[in-house]
């Protein structure tokens, strides 16, 4: 059962385009299904007790839900009270697009944590090797399909493509950068065999240079240099050292020889840039006007004055540096329209809808997740190398998460959450 669970659980996370509810984003991935059968399944075999106290990350996720449903609701009364009953722009329902947000954005991302921690409770690390190294190599597959014949693919996408760069299953390329990146380390972490783990590594790194998202190799840069800063004894052992600066060397390759010319026409000639960095700014306006968020239903109100302050702040900081006037297409768009309209990464977006709640969330969760890694450590639980991967398992999330990836469709960021949590729990076994 745990097996069959954790597969569905999988599929919902790599297949992310699929083309049979096209109308909103959430149901591109059969998780908005998946997650919620499975939540009930997991109730009737607990029985309908739930103990949200035997997991920190389960824990403070739930008192997020909760706190942001809470002020969701305030805003959203009060938003309703101030437009004296008129509850629309854009021709959508601040009431209907609450319901969305919290669906799609909290609930659903709870559930699939919830699910996955049950699951990985009742497996053994071996079986979860097997199954997740079987992801990776498919994932692999996938990406040799996609660069020989792009087209075969087409059938599991909304759309077909406009570029070469790789997408593998996801919507677009910074969803299967971080989505493949996440399974990528995984499959380094339980591996256990160095022959296999280098030829693994030189499979993930080819396909991860196809796929060419800009966001995920400066996040990995900044992670190789967090994870040192903040574990400087680590600088101490000679192997851990080379494999790191090897490490860094090549993605500073890979940075100046693909990213670096793609990421300085993106400034002159495109919006992706321009769009994230006002969504960024417009995400950091927020806390100070607006410090529980803008809820859930009630950002496409609040948030479009703010992603335009955002802007006219970018702008003027790279007009005055280096005299360059950011494209603001994709901006005035999505102003003017409401379509897809949003901070474009996972934390800013977070934080628009709400606020100081979702910086001590996220604050907590990552704090939490390093301590656990020291604490697996101290215990001698995991070797040297394992601790490694999981510290940059964590700083490559939170720079992801802030700068590069929405998470709406990306599932498998709690994939690294559960995994830490077993191991504590297993850890626990054998102090014992």
């Amino acid at each position: 059962m745990s097996y069959m669970i954790l597969i569905l659980l999988l599929f919902g996370m790599v297949f992310t385009d699929l083309p049979i509810f096209p109308s909103k984003t959430v149901t591109h991935s059969l998780m908005f299904l998946i997650a919620p059968f499975v939540f009930i399944l997991v109730l009737v075999i607990k029985k309908f007790k739930i103990n949200i106290n035997g997991y920190f990350s389960i824990k403070i996720f739930t008192l997020y839900i909760l706190a942001t449903l809470f002020s969701s609701l305030i805003i959203l009364t009060y938003t309703t009270i101030y437009l004296k009953g008129d509850i629309n722009k854009y021709g959508i329902n601040f009431l209907i697009k609450f319901f969305e947000g919290f669906f799609s954005l909290s609930f659903l991302h709870f559930l699939v944590l919830y699910n996955l921690i049950f699951v990985f409770e009742r497996i053994s690390m071996n079986a979860l090797k097997k199954i997740i190294v079987s992801i990776f190599t498919f994932l692999t597959f996938i990406a040799f399909i996609e660069y020989i014949n792009p087209e075969f693919l087409n059938a599991f996408h909304n759309f077909s493509k406009g570029y070469d760069r790789l997408r593998l299953l996801n919507m677009e390329p910074s969803h299967a950068g971080l989505n493949y990146f996440i399974l990528f380390l995984l499959t380094l972490l339980l591996v256990k065999s160095f022959k296999l783990k280098l030829l693994l590594a030189l499979s993930g790194f080819t396909v991860l240079v196809f796929i060419g998202s800009k966001g995920l190799f400066i996040s990995i840069a900044f992670a190789l240099f967090g994870t040192l800063l903040c574990n400087k004894r680590l600088i101490k052992d000679v192997k851990i050292l080379f494999g790191l600066l090897f490490v860094f060397l090549l993605i500073v390759y890979i940075n100046y020889s693909i990213i670096l010319e793609a990421f300085i026409i993106d400034i002159e000639k495109f919006t992706s840039f321009s769009t994230r960095g006002s969504g960024f700014l417009g995400s950091v306006l927020t806390l100070f006007q607006y410090p529980l968020g803008t809820g859930y239903g009630t950002y496409i109100y609040f948030y479009p004055r703010l992603l335009e302050e955002g802007y006219i702040i970018l702008n003027n900081m790279f007009t005055s540096i280096i005299g360059i006037n950011l494209s603001r297409l994709e901006i005035n768009e999505m102003i003017e329209t409401g379509r897809n309209i949003g901070a474009k990464a996972g934390i800013p977006q977070a934080v628009v809808m709400n606020g100081w709640l979702a910086v001590i969330f996220f604050l907590f969760l990552f704090i939490y997740l390093y301590k656990t890694v020291k604490g697996l450590k101290v215990v001698n639980f995991i070797s040297n190398n394992e601790e490694v991967i999981l510290y940059f398992f964590i700083f490559v999330l939170i720079f992801q998460l802030l700068f590069g990836s929405e998470y709406t469709l990306l599932y498998s960021i709690w994939l690294p959450v559960a995994l830490i949590e077993k191991m504590k729990k297993d850890a626990k076994k054998y102090e014992a």
